[in-house]
């Protein structure tokens, strides 16, 4: 066994504790010997990995499904025109993950099918580093060349028993030269591997010495068997990555450098060299002749850089033009860490053509999205990458797209979006060698803040997406073209998710507000605050599909609630019959829900006193600590009451409703809203005074901090009183609310807001008992964002900033409707919406589905259909 204390701290990350006298080690630096199968797979399952976790909500950096990872390793896949075929590898694994299988298929270009995979060997490690990738000889012979992490683990060379065949391989026993002997050619890293016609195999790859830098050097040989003495091409201080290309027996190769003592973290630089001799001379691309090995800085190979401009660089891709020039793509970035602080993360493309040039592509959200560059006979440039955001945004890969360029690289279009709306990020999108049209780029999808089960995919040059079949019973079997998911019908989706909560319960005084642990509906009685939403719900659907059956319904749960007009429990009763009875008057027109609105009104009435000037929220209630006492608390939920006394006074005549709701709303300005527009949660007064006794929070992080569904009450509440009463200090209060959200430090990329707008900042002490490490990644509030969306809807249609609202606006529903937040999937099966939170500091519904989420992220789509018809009316 090797001494593992060799092995690279810093990239295999071994982990040396006592545990009963035993050893524990990194799972990246365990030892293991790989076992020759020759077994069918029986279907495509990619390997999942991570590396480095990070403490943080996106919980490594970088992980996922890694069946075509790294960038590093080179060629995974090669099309044979003799046989009209593409071979290609791929790191599989088996049901549970528990290991590393390197695996051979080959789609046939003449059926269209697909070939059940070869696994050919098991390398007994979990470590994605140890990918396998794929060559091919003059005679149609296919070799496997299993990869190791480092020199903690042996590598392997498989070669096909017949040509163009992968039922079978056998292991190779290959040697190199070392010091002038032939010794075993047993460990090799990030391999790349050529071949040249009539030449053989030359092969770029990495070494690391005992310091556990990555040394860049190459290897030539005829067969695969006997090979040369490895010679170094470039060792900069803590060492490289690299990638490499060939075309026409020219063979390219880009790089950075680990700058020291920081290391491979903060890769920086772009360095290029080329040998056209099969490796006997190296040189710039303008044919500068270099002395190797290459150990400055600053040297001719130099291409940009980066370091001088504080970057990180991370090599993608490249490519070799017809004329012979290379063409390097990268990325650069502020840092390495997962998250938006390293923003932005920038294409970038590199091309020679007598001199270097540089231009922008686009911008990505993590320094690991891996995509492809092509240089086409007709001198089209297209990219095939994961430019686009996916579902575990900030975390490596996203959603697939085409960028196209017709005029060298200099402009770039997104031509098309190839995948849209996946449960999981797609990633390593790597390209065939001699890429036929119909199999033009390879690559797996993975969860990027857990692990999951992997599948893989191909696309054609024209962006359609195949889905390589997870499992197989026979020999071939023709992949599953993806349909596009941006034609995916939102209301049919709505829909059937509400018909199957319907064959749940169909009780109507059991209401369905989250979902247990196991998945199964939770309900509640007529009396809950949330007991109006599910019927609100339905009368939204109503209105979305004027489909007759929803209107029956959405009359049967509504009616259901008849008796809580009478009801003077709380100040809820807005919620509650506002957003049944109010919805039916609205959308189907029922004048006999007039008088139920009119006593929910009064009776709400009888909570407000002329002392306060607002409405009394809860009875008699305790604070956190249990010693203070809130004798009149007043929560800021209570702004969303008032559009039911805003309509009471229309429909009765009488302004005394209306009256209540304006008092409220300026007594709440001015005692619930600090100076920065961001609001208490509770403020209690004293009932004799009217004065404010205490402020403070009891369902955000601390009583000084932003619960962020509160703020969205606050907005949506001045945006109905402007509503109502055209008065500009409620107009001009919505848009203070909303300019603290919307431009606040903490307001994550995609607008969904984490469940308190301070609970990621020092400073703000909660009362109740939070411990940290409970919240690794901090929940977001979906419930927080469809309130604020839909009230940015309406607010969009008074203010002078009506486009920057509903940018934000849609923004946030188009975040929702992705599957990080929307339910495609079957764990919940009765919401449309996952990730709301209802009280962390009570230990309930915390990033759980939640009925008064879907309820107004179906007023959103609405507010937004009818305003692009042109048809919203408030």
């Amino acid at each position: 066994m090797r001494n593992l204390l060799t092995i690279l701290p810093t990239v295999l990350l071994f982990a040396l504790s006592s545990l009963c006298n035993a050893q524990i080690v990194h799972p990246d630096a365990r030892y293991a010997e790989g076992e020759m199968l020759n077994i069918k797979a029986n279907g495509f399952k990619g390997i999942w990995y991570m590396n480095q976790p990070s403490n943080d909500e996106y919980v490594y950096k970088y992980s996922g499904g890694m069946a075509t990872y790294c960038t590093n390793h080179r060629p995974f896949a090669i099309y044979s025109k003799k046989v009209n075929k593409t071979f290609f590898c791929f790191g599989g694994t088996d049901e549970k993950n528990s290991t590393l299988f390197h695996n051979v298929s080959f789609f046939d270009h003449s059926t269209g099918e697909v070939s059940n995979p070869t696994i050919v060997l098991d390398k007994h490690t979990t470590d994605a580093h140890d990918n396998p990738v794929i060559s091919m000889d003059d005679k149609g012979y296919i070799y496997i060349f299993s990869t190791a992490h480092g020199i903690g683990r042996p590598s392997y060379i498989s070669k096909s028993v017949k040509p163009n065949d992968i039922s079978q391989f056998k292991l190779l026993e290959p040697t190199e030269i070392v010091d002038g002997k032939e010794v075993p050619f047993n460990n090799f890293s990030y391999f790349q591997v050529w071949h040249v016609k009539g030449k053989g195999f030359i092969a770029l790859f990495t070494k690391y010495n005992k310091q556990g830098n990555h040394i860049i050097g190459y290897n030539t040989s005829k067969d695969a068997v006997k090979w040369n003495e490895w010679k170094v091409l470039t060792h900069i201080e803590k060492g490289h990555y690299a990638i490499s290309a060939e075309r026409n027996a020219k063979v390219g190769l880009a790089f950075s450098y680990n700058p020291d003592p920081k290391g491979l973290n903060y890769r920086t630089n772009l360095y290029y060299l080329e040998t056209k001799d099969f490796g006997k001379t190296w040189t710039t691309a303008d044919g500068q002749k270099v002395k190797l090995p290459i150990t400055k800085v600053d040297n001719p190979a130099l291409v940009k850089d980066f370091k001088s401009e504080g970057l990180n660089c991370y090599v993608m891709d490249i490519d070799i033009d017809k004329k012979g020039n290379p063409v390097v793509m990268a990325i650069s970035s502020k840092g390495y860490e997962s998250g938006p602080r390293n923003n932005p993360r920038t294409w970038e493309i590199f091309s020679y053509n007598g001199k270097w040039n540089n231009s922008k592509v686009t911008t990505s959200d993590n320094n690991y999205d891996t995509g492809s560059i092509y240089l086409e006979k007709d001198d089209t440039w297209r990219i095939i990458a994961p430019t686009e955001q996916g579902p575990q945004h900030y975390n490596p890969g996203g959603e697939m797209a085409m960028w196209v360029s017709t005029n060298n690289g200099i402009d770039w279009q997104n031509e098309k979006q190839m995948t849209n709306r996946s449960l999981q990020n797609h990633n390593y999108a790597r390209k065939p060698v001699n890429a036929h049209a119909d199999f033009y780029s390879i690559w797996a999808d993975g969860h990027g803040r857990k692990p999951s089960a992997s599948q893989l995919y191909f696309s054609n040059k024209e962006g359609d997406v195949y889905l390589l079949p997870e499992k197989m019973d026979n020999d071939k079997l023709t992949p599953v073209k993806m349909q596009p998911n941006e034609n995916v019908d939102t209301i049919a989706f709505i829909t059937k998710k509400f018909e199957t909560t319907l064959q749940a319960g169909n009780n109507p005084t059991k209401i369905p507000k989250t979902t247990n642990k196991d998945g199964s509906l939770r309900t509640t009685g007529i009396y809950d605050w949330t007991s109006g939403f599910f019927a609100g719900n339905l009368w939204y659907i109503y209105a979305l599909t004027n489909d007759g059956k929803w209107k029956n319904e959405a009359i049967k749960w509504t009616e259901a609630l008849d008796t809580i007009q009478y009801w003077t429990g709380n100040h809820d009763v807005g919620f509650m019959m506002y957003c049944s009875y109010g919805n039916g008057l609205k959308f189907a027109g029922l004048n006999k829900y007039k008088g139920v609105l009119l006593q929910t009104a009064e009776s709400l009435s009888k909570r407000y006193s002329e002392k306060t000037k607002t409405i009394k929220s809860w009875d008699y209630n305790k604070s956190w600590d249990g010693k203070t006492e809130w004798f009149y608390p007043v929560i800021i939920d209570n702004m969303m009451n008032l559009e039911l006394l805003f309509e009471a006074s229309i429909l009765s005549g009488n302004p005394k409703y209306r009256n209540i709701a304006v008092q409220h709303a300026e007594t709440t300005m001015k005692n619930h809203y600090r100076n920065d527009y961001s609001c208490y949660h509770v403020v209690d007064y004293d009932s004799i005074s009217g004065n404010v006794l205490d402020r403070a929070t009891c369902q955000g992080f601390a009583d000084e901090s932003s619960w962020a569904r509160g703020q969205a009450w606050g907005l949506y509440g001045y945006v109905l009183c402007y509503r109502y009463t055209q008065d500009k200090k409620f107009l001009s209060f919505a848009e203070n609310i909303a300019a603290y959200m919307l431009k606040h430090k903490n307001l994550p990329e995609d607008m969904i807001p984490y469940w308190d707008y301070n609970a990621v900042d020092k400073g703000f002490v909660p009362e109740w008992k939070y411990n940290a490490s409970d919240y690794p990644v901090v929940p977001r509030d979906a419930s927080a964002a469809a309130v604020t969306a839909s009230a940015l809807y309406e607010l969009s249609t008074y203010s002078e900033k009506k486009q920057e609202y509903l940018d934000a606006a849609n923004k946030m529903v188009a975040s929702l409707l992705t599957p990080a937040y929307l339910a495609v999937h079957d764990n919940n099966r009765y919401f449309l919406l996952d990730h709301s939170v209802g009280s962390i500091p009570h230990g309930v519904e915390i990033d759980v589905p939640l009925v008064y989420a879907d309820y107004y992220f179906l007023e959103a789509l609405y507010r937004k259909q009818k305003l692009e018809q042109g048809k919203m009316r408030f």
